[in-house]
């Protein structure tokens, strides 16, 4: 049976990107009314969902309480999981799956010279829009990092020029024994000259003792990741519903 629940059993979640990202929105924001959080008392499934947003660890598969679960609840506007989870939705809301490979650093990372904090929100929040074309709305975005932030589950690192961030790279979820690390860009002026290196290196530079994760969105990320010392370590994917 699938029941909402309380965010402490959720909060030491691991094993895949989702399970990362659910610990720390449940970690962060506990028992907000914004944030609900899922379990199915048959198996080890979880779901968070958030804004129209659903995390969905899923060790257990898309079983037929799933199945209904997820055709049935409208507010899910788009799922993150692993691979073979999203194909199998995907095929239930009749929409394709962009799936991925997510990486774990074991390299040994060297001194980086990029700042920590979180630079003007605006400024930064401008930079990530051009290079990604998924962000949420500058309001809910800022509200999410922000609170992260001050609680201790969001770093950001940045590189800037004449007063503004060209580039960065910054933890999309922590928790005390797991890193997501993401929002690695740099502006198109400024590439080519290593910053987002820099920036990745001053992140794994504050998390020595954590499994560093992260989910390039290419083929050749990959290639450029693995360069860097990441190697495989399991997949994602999103849907899109509508």
């Amino acid at each position: 049976m699938i029941r909402l629940t309380e965010a402490s059993g959720f909060i030491s979640l691991s094993g895949s990107e989702a399970a990362i990202r659910i610990a720390c929105l449940a970690a962060a924001y506990g028992q907000a009314p914004f944030l609900q959080l899922y379990t199915d008392t048959e198996s080890a499934n979880r779901l968070a969902l958030m804004d129209g947003v659903a995390f969905f660890h899923a060790p257990a598969g898309v079983t037929a309480d799933w199945r209904a679960f997820l055709c049935m609840l409208p507010e899910i506007a788009v799922l993150r999981t692993d691979a073979d989870t999203g194909i199998a939705v995907g095929r239930l809301w009749g929409q394709a799956a962009q799936t991925g490979m997510t990486m774990r650093y074991i390299g040994h990372s060297t001194e980086s010279t990029a700042q920590s904090g979180l630079v003007m929100p605006e400024k930064l929040y401008t930079l990530l829009r051009g290079c990604f074309s998924d962000l949420p709305p500058f309001a809910s975005w800022y509200v999410d990092v922000s609170h992260r932030v001050r609680h201790g589950l969001c770093h950001i690192a940045t590189l800037t020029e004449q007063g503004k961030p060209v580039s960065c790279a910054m933890t999309l979820a922590e928790t005390p024994a797991q890193v997501l690390l993401g929002a690695v860009c740099t502006e198109p002026a400024y590439r080519g000259r290593g910053l987002a290196q820099r920036c990745l290196l001053s992140l794994l530079q504050q998390f020595p003792a954590h499994e560093c994760y992260l989910s390039p969105a290419s083929e050749s990320l990959q290639a450029y990741y693995a360069r860097l010392g990441f190697v495989p370590a399991g997949t994602w994917a999103i849907i899109h519903r509508r």
